[in-house]
């Protein structure tokens, strides 16, 4: 894992996956809600395709240290008549949704309704980092990066 050095800000040392790095002003406008010092990494996962989906996002905390890690699922099964046959990349909007609930968790562990005003308030100053980007359509879906690993294994 990462250590935090001095001289560097938050965002440099947090480890991200490469299809999650435009992830990064979003953690960052959030700093002052939530502690993303404690954040050591956030990293995507696909479900492999003979496997079910039971969960969107997780946050692992290191019982030690306290430092996290944010997983969130990158690929979306695809069924056809009830049969999973493919997978797809989740939508933006999916992923800044399961990004803000981890992150409030950081604050306030348990679901109750602190826990969902933060995830709301947090939502709201992801919004406007869409607003000034110019995103306006929240369902596209993200852009992997060319590896084996995103690929569909064939049965």
């Amino acid at each position: 894992m990462v250590s935090f050095h001095p001289n560097l800000c938050y965002s440099q040392a947090m480890k991200m996956s490469p299809e999650l790095l435009w992830l990064r002003p979003f953690v960052m406008c959030a700093k002052d809600l939530c502690n993303i010092k404690r954040i050591d990494g956030i990293r995507g996962y696909a479900v492999p395709l003979d496997k079910s989906e039971q969960g969107d996002a997780q946050i692992i905390e290191t019982i030690a240290t306290k430092r996290v890690v944010i997983l969130i699922r990158v690929m979306n099964h695809r069924a056809k008549n009830g049969i999973v046959v493919s997978r797809s990349p989740s939508y933006i909007s999916e992923i800044l949704d399961h990004l803000a609930h981890e992150l409030a968790h950081l604050k306030h562990w348990e679901h109750t309704p602190k826990h969902y005003k933060l995830q709301t308030t947090i939502m709201r100053r992801f919004a406007s980092i869409l607003e000034e980007q110019g995103i306006t359509d929240t369902w596209k879906r993200i852009k992997l990066p060319q590896s084996k690993k995103w690929k569909c294994r064939a049965r």
